[in-house]
């Protein structure tokens, strides 16, 4: 997945054996922050470099439960990579040829979305534009949202290969910490 100028992110999941790994670039004002997210069966593992309080040479270690329903969450069977918080947000979709779709999602109702908000952004958010490819089994292919509403030219996008073994090794024991609280949600 990526937003250019914002984000990248590569990795491999297997949610129906719970085994997956995710790297990332993010840039914020100016400076990258690399993170590395490794969650086999009720472990994960996370690790952030470029961010200097959260910044750590160790891993940080937490159980899948703990962070149910964050972006940590991505081996979750029910939610693989936080596909099912765009799914549930698709207020209008057609098809597109063969193995396309198009249509609108409502980002207000995304779980970092504020509750509060109203107005001219919230009504933008309400109606964000998405195309989105299927493969010859139906399986998602391709996702892109087009977020030029909020930054010209700007576009989220993502691609999924299936049927692909996943190999995920856990961090050395001497080199994990405690996974800090204020990374926790709820915190």
């Amino acid at each position: 997945m990526s937003l250019p100028g914002q984000f990248s992110v590569t990795g491999s999941m297997d949610p129906a054996n719970r085994r997956a790994e995710v790297e990332g670039l993010m840039t914020m004002s100016g400076k990258n922050s690399d993170i590395h997210l490794i969650a086999i069966g009720d472990d994960v593992w996370l690790k952030m470099s470029g961010m200097t309080k959260l910044s750590n040479s160790k891993w940080m270690h937490t159980t899948a439960d703990r962070v149910t329903g964050s972006t940590f969450d991505i081996a979750n069977p029910k939610n693989p990579g936080g596909i099912m918080n765009l799914i549930n947000a698709v207020v209008q979709v057609e098809h597109s040829g063969a193995t396309g779709f198009r249509g609108l999602l409502d980002m207000t109702k995304s779980p970092s979305a504020d509750p509060n908000m109203t107005g001219a952004v919230a009504e933008k958010l309400s109606a964000v534009p998405f195309t989105a490819t299927t493969d010859t089994d139906g399986n998602l292919a391709g996702i892109r949202i087009d977020m030029s509403a909020f930054a010209p030219g700007v576009t989220m996008s993502a691609t999924y290969q299936y049927g692909r073994p996943v190999e995920v090794t856990a961090p050395p024991a001497s080199d994990v910490m405690p996974m800090p609280t204020e990374l926790l949600p709820g915190s």
